[in-house]
């Protein structure tokens, strides 16, 4: 596996992987794998190791930490140009495109 760890989403602190036991039924008996923060214990979600590897179960786990949502672009009410057709507000194009790209995302 060679998928690095990033830091705490919440608190920028250093992240580890971890497990606990788990319970299939009928006596079966696995580990859920997750990462977690090690200053405030955020963690992923939960990948059971049912019908795959150790090694797999951490890639998703891992995946699924490392996975953040898409900043939030704050667009200031001064690049408002009017009503649009619906009868609600629009803002300018290429004030949405420059606020975009100031804000690090990139557009096509």
């Amino acid at each position: 596996m060679s998928e690095e760890l990033g830091e705490c989403p919440h608190c920028g602190g250093a992240a580890r992987f971890a497990k606990h036991p788990e319970t299939y039924g009928q006596g079966s008996f696995g580990e859920s794998h997750f990462v977690e923060c090690e200053c405030c214990g955020c963690r992923s979600k939960s990948v059971s190791d049912y019908g795959q590897t150790t090694d797999r179960c951490k890639e998703l786990a891992a995946a699924a930490w490392n996975r953040r949502a898409a900043p939030v672009v704050e667009l200031p009410e001064t690049e408002w140009f009017g009503n649009d057709d619906a009868g609600g507000f629009a803002y300018d194009p290429d004030a949405i495109m420059a606020a975009l790209s100031s804000a690090g995302i990139k557009t096509e």
